[in-house]
């Protein structure tokens, strides 16, 4: 009698999922404080259960060539998701990032970003609450109506709660998931910094937009960071100097 083995079916249910993963890109020209060190690049250097990591870091270079090199060398591997982490960004809600990168993974975008003040506007604005007023702005911008394409931005401001998730036509790089397949589809250059242009920011959700419409700037204002300058610029608009 010829015994045969029998391979052990898999239901669907049990069948295990595949963990993201994401390449953390930190892009930085000057030095980093101790606050941050602790608060954000220690807790992103540890392993997390919910999702795999790999990492870019860059230094020195222009802000944008930096980010174009980091993705490119990212597309590289197996990253699932990027997600780009300033050297200058204090997590207030969540305090841990990688809480933060769960949360945005979770919400399934293609792009999406938690919510921050600039550290100081060039230009002090002329809308919105005293820190705005003084330039410390949210971070999120919408193109005014009969402005050429990919020009004349202005500051808007988030949604009061519960409104948690939102869209806007630009907001910084400084906490941003992206999928994989964006960087796959949109022609590169992807930070196309032009002399004129307000920043690599821009220019890459310009052209994400135009490559295809489905890929909006998506808003999670669960997730919110302080802004390090001089001060440090919390999100509501209150300012404190660094703690360390």
């Amino acid at each position: 009698m010829r015994l045969c083995s029998v391979k052990p079916i898999t239901l669907a249910w049990e069948t295990p999922k595949k963990k993201p993963i994401v390449c953390i890109c930190i892009p930085h020209t000057s030095t980093v404080t101790l606050e941050w060190a602790e608060k954000v690049y220690l807790p992103l250097k540890s392993q997390d259960p919910r999702f795999d990591k790999t990492y870019q870091m860059s230094r020195g270079i222009p802000v944008d060539l930096a980010r174009e090199q980091m993705v490119e060398a990212a597309l590289k591997t197996d990253a699932t998701h990027i997600f780009f982490q300033d050297s200058d960004e204090i997590y207030e809600t969540p305090p841990n990032p990688n809480d933060a990168i769960a949360m945005l993974l979770n919400l399934n975008q293609s792009i999406i970003s938690g919510v921050y003040r600039a550290k100081q506007a060039a230009v002090p604005g002329v809308q919105g609450d005293a820190a705005a007023q003084m330039g410390f702005a949210h971070a999120l911008w919408t193109q005014a109506p009969g402005s050429p394409p990919g020009k004349g931005y202005v500051h808007i401001t988030p949604p009061p709660p519960p409104t948690n998730l939102f869209t806007v036509d630009v907001t910084g790089l400084g906490c941003t998931l992206i999928k994989r397949e964006v960087f796959e589809k949109v022609t590169r250059p992807w930070f196309p910094w032009e002399l004129g242009g307000p920043s690599e920011d821009f220019a890459f959700y310009h052209k994400a937009k135009l490559t295809d419409p489905s890929f909006l700037c998506w808003i999670f204002s669960a997730v919110t960071l302080s802004h390090i300058g001089e001060l440090k610029v919390k999100v509501d608009g209150s300012f404190s100097t660094l703690e360390m």
